[in-house]
């Protein structure tokens, strides 16, 4: 943010825009709406995605075969999240590679229907099962060449 002034501008004035000022002269915000900011949502969601990477860990609970490969139980399953994320066909868009911070990459222009203004509105750019920073089991199987069931692996 830091890097584009324009950005930090835009975010900040999106902060201002649900600043409460308290009777005791303290500057608040209406969580409520601090948390719905788009553009806001959207720097968040990029960030996570960008530079969070773990690996989803699952041990397998009866034998599987995935490409080939025989898996039998007890075996560990280990799915990086950054393969997901970097996923250019998911989250590339032209002009804004999969790999490269882009601020409104999870925006989307809609109009509004009462005044046919165009306003921006959150959404994860992604399919939901690729983006999963808090290593959720969503989609690295999905990713990677391992075509599994929820079933056959535990947790």
């Amino acid at each position: 943010m830091i890097r584009d002034p324009s950005l930090l501008e835009s975010l900040r004035n999106q902060v201002d825009s649900v600043a409460i000022d308290s009777s005791t002269g303290q500057r608040t915000f209406d969580l409520q709406r601090l948390i719905n900011l788009p553009l806001l949502q959207s720097v968040y969601t990029e960030v996570m995605r960008l530079h969070v990477s773990i690996n989803v860990t699952r041990e397998v609970v009866q034998p599987l075969e995935v490409e080939g490969y025989m898996l039998t139980p007890g075996s560990i399953l280990q799915a990086p999240t950054e393969l997901a994320h970097l996923n250019e066909s998911v989250w590339g868009a032209e002009g804004h590679p999969a790999g490269e911070f882009w601020a409104e990459r999870n925006i989307k222009w809609v109009e509004e229907p009462e005044t046919g203004k165009r306003v921006p509105v959150f959404e994860v750019r992604g399919r939901p099962t690729d983006w999963f920073p808090y290593g959720e089991l969503s989609s690295p199987f999905a990713v990677l060449p391992l075509l599994l069931l929820r079933e056959v692996i535990g947790g």
